[in-house]
């Protein structure tokens, strides 16, 4: 077989809608891949033709089981104690377990919980809580806390999003919430030698260099692009850059991790590092920039992806681009087997298999290699990978979001390539930022610049007529 992780990948997402969408008990799911597995090795030892068809049957039924598995809670979840107790007072102990978020003076994190206190009672438990506090001490990531709050059920509320999206969020581990209304107790660290605590303090003080060399709007558009923080970008731009489809450059997804990923390529090449030796430099620096932006699933697939093509280098062989997707695919839901249900695992995958089966379609439809021109020719290879990814994802996002946007192909000429180096310019200024302050407000002037061009440019695109249309 020319491709056999693809194959396997297939098997892997559609064992999964099956564990899901069916609820097949996972014991009835799990005997039959025992089964199969053992037909398997029975008919390979006797070299029989079609021993492979029990092999596809056992991937299949154990990625079903898995998904099933998954959507059972432990014994001791938190959860279980709150199934009949929808609201109440409890003292809980635990860590924070990610990034906190803070907003006029309210912070709010997930919270690991290892015990919990009812009735005078400590109960020793797993899971977390989403907690909302008001703090007066800065609270980070691995901090040790005792907190009390009010803590009832999150149910999934929407019921305009699609099917796909509602169960990737009824799989969700936050399934509690937890208002807190007294003051907190700090018991220490969780975690004291945390490499993700370490990034995020990184991540803290490389905000302060934006937000002294630029003004406030620009500084929040750049600390979106460069350090994942999205939700200081201002609710008109998001609207904005949501109707022209190119909201994407704003989540720091493969676009990002792209940049990061070339620049790393194009520093060790320049280095003469020899070109098995690259990936042993670039995979840990893309995950040390995967815990700075705070480990979101966009990140974490992306920088699987591109781990996975730099994993090539090491054999000394070209990518083939559907295996490496393929094996990113079956990494990522191996791990977490719900993210195939969540809208940037889909659009992600479907923007890049998109690009890597109509592009090289298209191109040698139109000719492109013939043309004399770079410059045209390099305009026209832009076009058509806009193109090839706008034919991948316009259901998609037509179907969850609502909206078809024809103007995201010439959006996406313009808005990208400013964004790619807004995105070049914020890492030069983290990088001059501490020993050369003069390097960097040239690189903060020029971005002022940058990013103003790109918000006026997707501005005036919105207003072409019948350049976005709402969907009902």
């Amino acid at each position: 077989m020319k491709r056999p992780l693809v194959a396997i990948a297939v098997l892997v997402c559609t064992g999964i809608v099956y564990g899901v969408c069916l609820r097949v008990p996972f014991l009835y799911t799990y005997s039959a891949a025992i089964v199969l597995v053992c037909a398997f090795l029975l008919c390979r030892a006797r070299r029989l033709s079609f021993c492979d068809v029990f092999l596809c049957g056992a991937v299949f039924l154990c990625a079903g089981a898995t998904a099933r598995n998954q959507q059972v809670l432990p014994f001791c979840h938190i959860c279980n104690y709150l199934q009949y107790q929808t609201d109440g007072y409890y003292i809980c102990r635990g860590y924070v377990a990610s990034e906190p978020r803070v907003n006029a003076g309210q912070a709010s994190f997930m919270f690991s919980v290892t015990e919990f206190q009812k009735d005078t009672f400590w109960y020793r438990c797993c899971g977390n809580l989403f907690v909302r506090m008001r703090i007066e001490k800065k609270v980070e990531y691995a901090d040790a806390l005792m907190i009390k709050g009010k803590v009832r059920r999150i149910y999934v509320p929407s019921v305009r999003q699609g099917k796909s999206q509602r169960l990737f969020q009824a799989f969700q581990d936050q399934t509690a919430h937890c208002m807190v209304a007294t003051a907190i107790k700090r018991l220490g660290l969780s975690h004291p030698y945390s490499l993700k605590r370490l990034a995020l303090r990184f991540k803290a003080s490389l905000k302060g260099v934006f937000l002294r060399h630029l003004p406030l709007p620009a500084a929040n558009v750049m600390n979106a692009l460069v350090l994942g923080e999205r939700r200081s970008v201002p609710l008109a731009v998001n609207r904005s850059m949501i109707k022209t489809g190119t909201v994407h450059i704003l989540v720091v997804s493969g676009f990002h991790v792209g940049i990061v990923a070339a620049v790393l390529i194009g520093v060790l090449q320049s280095l003469k590092v020899p070109r098995g030796i690259r990936p042993f430099f670039a995979i840990p620096t893309l995950g040390f920039y995967c815990m700075l932006v705070g480990c979101a699933a966009s990140v974490v697939r992306a920088t699987v992806m591109a781990s996975v093509f730099l994993c090539a280098e090491l054999f000394r062989r070209e990518a083939d681009v559907y295996n490496s997707l393929a094996a990113a695919a079956i990494v990522i839901l191996s791990i977490n087997p719900r993210q195939i249900f969540d809208i940037g695992f889909q659009l992600s995958f479907a923007s890049v298999l998109s690009i890597a089966y109509f592009y090289p379609r298209l191109a040698s439809f139109l000719r492109i290699t013939s043309v004399k021109s770079w410059a045209l020719r390099y305009f026209l290879r832009a076009c058509l990978v806009s193109v090839s990814a706008w034919l991948g994802t316009t259901g998609l996002i037509a179907y969850y979001f609502r909206i078809f946007s024809p103007i995201t192909v010439i959006a996406n000429l313009f808005i990208v390539p400013l964004a790619s180096l807004v995105t070049t310019a914020g890492f030069l200024m983290l990088g001059f930022g501490t020993w050369c302050p003069f390097l960097c407000r040239s690189f903060g002037l020029a971005s002022e610049l940058l990013i103003s061009l790109m918000l006026v440019t997707n501005s005036i695109l919105i207003k072409i007529p019948l350049a976005y249309i709402y969907l009902r």
